[in-house]
């Protein structure tokens, strides 16, 4: 994938679909009031996975990696418990991959595409992004308009 490319899906994917994720932790967390720090923690960790993936380094091996750098962000940026920060976290990276899942073998059955033709072409990687944002978006009103112990309780 050339620079270009690159860069328009860091713009048009990454950087949505960090900030949803952040947002998302941010309502989960109950600290939605401090939205900007979301965005701000959202648009780092877009700038560093956009960096972590120009490395010359095997695909899934980015995404752990991933894992653990959002962690780290995520327990410099709020004040719980680490471990809490580490149930999060992966609950942040679960909707994210069943996001695109789903968004992946809707739009691949749909438009009759192939693996290779998504993952190339900068429109379908927006499209895939807006999906999943708009999941992330849905689980944050859910958390927003439910009773948010429910969700904790899930965990404990």
């Amino acid at each position: 994938m050339n620079i270009d490319i690159r860069l328009l899906t860091f713009l048009f994917h990454t950087i949505p679909e960090c900030m949803a994720c952040s947002l998302f932790v941010f309502a989960y967390t109950d600290n939605l009031n401090h939205w900007k720090k979301g965005l701000a923690l959202g648009f780092l960790f877009a700038l560093i996975t956009f960096l972590m993936r120009l490395l010359p380094i095997i695909q899934g091996l980015h995404t752990l990696l991933l894992f653990f750098v959002f962690t780290f962000l995520l327990y410099i940026f709020i004040d719980i418990k680490f471990f809490s920060i580490v149930k999060i976290s992966f609950l942040g990276f679960l909707i994210m991959a069943l996001g695109e899942v789903i968004s992946f073998t809707i739009l691949i059955n749909s438009f009759d595409l192939t693996h290779d033709q998504m993952v190339n072409s900068v429109f379908w990687l927006i499209i895939l992004a807006l999906f999943q944002v708009f999941l992330f978006g849905m689980v944050i009103l859910v958390i927003i308009r439910k009773n948010k112990y429910f969700f904790n309780s899930i965990w404990e």
